[in-house]
């Protein structure tokens, strides 16, 4: 069968499974232009009832280890949890260089069924599409109501193939307790009497305060705003304009090295320099040794995953009390505009997901993924459990369906929503020793290890 003709009986299956649900038209889909600002939950609009969830359907993944290999597949316990909840066999690997291995699968036409591009590349992946090797995500969409909340216009148009005007990847930026953000010192920011910085001249003086006000209490003028170059160029890049590449309201190609905007941060920076706002050492500071200063109170801002600054914080404070807990607060916008949140996501997709006509010739199969990965978005049913490690009702799940496989009672992994839009995620051992190192939670999350060990 000819990926044509794939294609199209592809599209008359999905469009005889709309029928059946209250699937709407893709056309018809109301995408938003900005990403919203909390999380969004389902509610009673969204309706799978096109997955009849009857038959079971094998599923290959591929994606990119970052020198992690992945676990045998059968000792996977989120793997596991998606089998159980979608009927699915999934097998997957992780491999070290998506481009050493994606290119000699797609010449064989032996893609996996669902991968992302090397690279995240959206040029190779619209390659694929040239030759009509990809699904149209036009004809995804329609059936992952939560994700549609997720994907801006923006990101749309980024990721629509200019010579077929098809998109061949569905994507969506990725939520979870890993997002990198700006953080900042709550506490000093109370002692200074400052509100939350709004503007250039709030920053200025906020650095000038953590320099020259002693906030850590001991007498020695050695705190300072920023400790590595990497928290200065997240803080300040937007200070005097958008830095990412943009067509401005002429229609131009606006880049930060020509348009000015790069110029003026470093103004900035040189000028907190001079000042000594800036740690002496931040252009050969390592991220180990900034992990010191933040733990000693020596840094008034970080660029931060948000649960590792959390939890790495705390533990290095030996406390899990209200006062080391709200010391460090999530910045919920860039502090520049006047206090408005001047620039939005510029149409970055994230990660970009593709589906290769050939690997969803069973009718259904594309539905039932479609199912799964919605339901594995911010707010979704499957979110927690799917997130980096997991949560202790998917543990547990495991080692109740495993015979010699009991659940540690001594470890605890587990998240919940915020009535603010928000999500908390805590993990804690309470082993004698607290190793709560987090990069082993398969050995601190059972008892007994699954292969006998």
């Amino acid at each position: 069968m000819t990926r044509k003709i794939l294609a199209l009986a592809l599209a008359l299956m999905m469009l005889s499974a709309a029928a059946l649900a209250d699937v709407p038209a893709y056309e018809d889909i109301v995408f938003p232009d900005v990403l919203p600002s909390g999380i969004v939950f389902p509610d009673d609009t969204f309706d799978y009832s096109y997955d009849d969830m009857t038959t079971k359907y094998d599923l290959s993944i591929i994606v990119e280890n970052y020198g992690v290999p992945n676990s045998d597949n059968e000792y996977d316990p989120i793997a596991f949890w998606l089998n159980e909840k979608f009927n699915l066999n999934i097998s997957y690997s992780a491999v070290d260089e998506l481009g050493d291995v994606l290119p000699a699968l797609a010449a064989a036409d032996d893609l996996p069924d669902l991968f992302m591009p090397p690279s995240n590349s959206r040029d190779w992946a619209f390659q694929l599409d040239d030759a009509g090797k990809l699904i149209d995500a036009t004809t995804i969409y329609p059936y992952m109501p939560l994700s549609q909340k997720y994907v801006t216009t923006a990101m749309l148009a980024n990721s629509t193939n200019p010579e077929t005007g098809r998109m061949p990847f569905i994507t969506g930026y990725g939520i979870q307790d890993g997002v990198w953000t700006n953080a900042i010192r709550k506490d000093w920011l109370d002692k200074f009497g400052m509100d939350y910085p709004k503007n250039v001249d709030d920053v200025r003086a906020y650095a000038e305060a953590v320099k020259t006000q002693d906030p850590d209490g001991n007498g020695v003028d050695d705190t300072y705003i920023f400790g590595i170059w990497r928290t200065m160029y997240s803080w300040c890049e937007n200070a005097y304009g958008n830095a990412a590449p943009h067509v401005d309201e002429n229609g131009e190609l606006s880049h930060m090295y020509f348009n000015g905007v790069r110029y003026g941060m470093l103004q900035l920076l040189k000028e907190f320099n001079d000042a000594g706002y800036l740690h002496p050492d931040w252009a050969i500071t390592d991220w180990n040794t900034q992990k010191v200063m933040t733990a000693q109170d020596k840094l008034g801002a970080l660029y931060y995953p948000v649960g590792t600054l959390m939890g790495e914080y705390r533990q290095a404070r030996g406390s899990q009390g209200e006062d080391d807990i709200n010391v460090w607060e999530v910045c919920q916008q860039y502090p520049f505009g006047d206090g408005e949140i001047l620039y939005p996501a510029a149409g970055n997709p994230g990660y970009r997901w593709c589906f290769p006509v050939y690997g969803y010739e069973e009718e259904g199969k594309l539905l039932r993924v479609a199912h799964m990965i919605d339901t594995m978005r911010a707010g979704g049913e499957n979110f927690f459990q799917c997130i980096q490690n997991g949560t202790d009702d998917m543990y547990q799940f495991y080692a109740d369906n495993h015979e010699g496989v009991t659940k540690n009672p001594n470890y605890i992994r587990d998240a919940y929503y915020t009535d603010d839009g928000y999500f908390c995620i805590y993990s804690k051992d309470l082993t004698p020793d607290d190793q709560n190192d987090n990069m082993s939670l398969l050995g601190n999350a059972f008892v007994e290890s699954y292969n006998g060990g």
